[in-house]
């Protein structure tokens, strides 16, 4: 242990530009977090083992499994010697965000060979896999439109991308001869799908209306819509019923 904790000032200063944590070994309990570290993931508790890897840092694989406390890059250090190099982590952060990090580690071993402790670090690659992401969806998108020239075929299939993608539902309106039709109706959930239909059919837009869909048809703005407050559930609705529907 000696050994490994002289060790600790040096690996987290040589490190800084990359998130950094120590750990023991065989027990896994952190010993040291350096302060790019903290600044991605927010306040980090100090692990007391490996079985409580998965309780403090909530993480999955690309594809949505969460990863087990043994399965931590970490983990595979301290407990079995293992090199991990650039594995793709989401972990969930102490304010309830999402960071992607891609994550290595390495044993940390004494002078006879025995592992005395682990060392894993990390870079914040959120920006940039988002980035990956919305340029894939971008030229899916760009497909569907120039695959078929029925317009109304085309704002279905746009809805159904979305769906799931962006967001839990999609519609997509179109005005034709001054009324509004939602062409494109989708939901991440497929039985939600006819319940979002049913609620579009029965109350399409008022083209005479403040819906925010109007002013964009109106003006070719784009509108983003940070929370959707009374305010605009109320340009929303075409009634007290509407209303307390889109609630």
């Amino acid at each position: 242990m000696n050994e490994f904790a002289a060790m600790t000032p040096i690996l987290t200063l040589t490190l800084a530009a990359c998130g950094v944590m120590l750990a023991e070994a065989p027990c896994g309990a952190m010993v040291a977090i350096n302060r790019r570290a903290v600044e991605i993931l927010g306040p980090v508790p100090l692990s007391g083992s490996v079985d409580e890897y998965s309780r403090d840092f909530r993480g999955s694989r690309p594809d949505g499994r969460p990863l087990a406390p043994e399965e931590w890059p970490m983990a595979r250090g301290v407990l079995r010697g293992e090199r991990v190099v650039d594995q793709e982590i989401h972990v969930r952060t102490a304010g309830g965000g999402e960071r992607i990090l891609m994550c290595s580690s390495a044993p940390v071993r004494d002078a006879a060979g025995a592992v005395v402790g682990g060392v894993l670090a990390f870079h914040d690659v959120t920006v940039q896999r988002r980035r990956e992401e919305a340029d894939r969806f971008l030229g899916r998108v760009s497909d569907l439109l120039a695959s078929s020239l029925d317009y109304r075929t085309t704002a279905q299939s746009i809805a159904s991308l979305c769906a799931g993608a962006l967001a839990d539902y999609c519609i997509v309106h179109v005005e034709e001869h001054g009324r509004v039709h939602a062409l494109g109706v989708a939901h991440a959930d497929p039985p939600r799908k006819e319940i979002v239909g049913g609620l579009v059919r029965r109350f399409p837009v008022d083209p005479e209306g403040h819906h925010p869909v109007m002013r964009t048809l109106r003006t070719g703005d784009v509108q983003l819509l940070a929370e959707v407050d009374e305010a605009v559930l109320g340009d929303m609705a075409q009634g007290p019923e509407h209303l307390e529907m889109l609630r």
